[in-house]
């Protein structure tokens, strides 16, 4: 087993790698048990107290993939891997201060970006709403605008949303900051920068394409790019390595 500081994925930046996962509708036992395994005390006890077994599964698969990439990455075990979280409750992996990841699920999806500098991605399924009323309460007058102006409005509401949530979940702030606080400005490729506190933040955000019925973006700091989208199955994430 090698150790982590001959690892430090800081000395070799690979820029952002996105996993995202279609979460099955049932999944054998042993396969559940089998994964369930790899995960923490603490998560295996949250996993098991949610009623609806769909929220289970995303909960789980998101852990999943995590544990088995970082593995890889890092050329431990999945068991060898040890977590902790900033005061806001965004989690990052202590064998490894260059190396960042976050989690997403919504509906039937899973997605994780793993990076070298620090980032958030957001996946929501695109739900009838009545948008610009939520758009008024949540976003900034000019996303708000923006929204009121389109002739998709539910598909520019669910991007605005989804954009706002990956920048938050960047910084790793949660919810202590508001959506109100700064205004997504989305250029003419679909990727946006932020204004935040009257000010250009350092992050960028990137659509990136998962499913016609769902939003998908992931917020990387500028100068990082999206280097490589998997979709996994689950034979994929039962044969991703684990190694010695």
């Amino acid at each position: 087993m090698h150790s982590s500081k001959e690892l430090n994925p800081a000395s070799a930046r690979f820029g952002a790698h996105i996993i995202a996962m279609q979460v099955p509708e049932q999944l054998e036992e042993d396969v559940y048990r089998h994964l369930l395994s790899d995960a923490a005390p603490d998560k295996q006890q949250r996993i098991e107290r949610y009623v609806r077994r769909a929220d289970a599964y995303r909960s789980l698969l998101a852990d999943a993939i995590v544990r088995r990439r970082l593995a890889t990455l890092l050329r431990v075990k999945t068991s060898a891997l040890t977590f902790s979280s900033n005061a806001y409750g965004k989690p990052y992996v202590e064998q490894a201060e260059g190396l960042h990841f976050n989690t997403t699920h919504s509906g039937q999806w899973v997605a994780v970006v793993f990076s070298d500098e620090p980032s958030g991605i957001d996946v929501e399924i695109m739900k009838k709403s009545d948008s610009l009323p939520l758009a008024r309460r949540f976003f900034s007058p000019t996303e708000y605008e923006a929204i009121q102006s389109s002739d998709q409005q539910l598909q520019t509401f669910y991007t605005y949303w989804s954009m706002k949530e990956s920048y938050i979940k960047a910084l790793g702030l949660g919810l202590s900051k508001e959506l109100t606080s700064f205004t997504v400005l989305i250029g003419e490729d679909g990727s946006a920068d932020v204004e935040d506190e009257g000010r250009l933040s350092s992050y960028r955000i990137y659509p990136f394409e998962l499913d016609k019925d769902y939003s998908s973006t992931v917020c990387l700091k500028a100068g990082c790019r999206i280097g490589a989208v998997e979709v996994w199955g689950l034979a994929a994430l039962l044969e991703a390595s684990n190694p010695v």
